[in-house]
């Protein structure tokens, strides 16, 4: 079992590698224009209510403890 857990670590730590070297590729290959375009995208995005949903006022926190002692009470 341990050598399939160290089998699995190497994966990612080659596949981060990998994708480490594809986003520098990305950016380094990325034009003034495109970075703009995608900059406007998720600006654009984040001023959208609709995405965002309603302010919160809390984190959760509070309820899921409610639902914690439901649940183990």
């Amino acid at each position: 079992m341990r050598s399939e857990y160290k089998k699995w670590v190497q994966q990612w730590k080659v596949a981060a590698d990998k994708l480490e070297a594809q986003r520098v590729s990305e950016l380094s290959a990325m034009t003034d224009a495109h970075a703009c375009k995608i900059s406007e995208w998720l600006l654009d995005m984040a001023g959208n209510k609709r995405l965002i949903g309603p302010k919160r006022i809390s984190s959760g926190l509070v309820e899921q403890q409610k639902y914690f002692m439901r649940w183990h009470g």
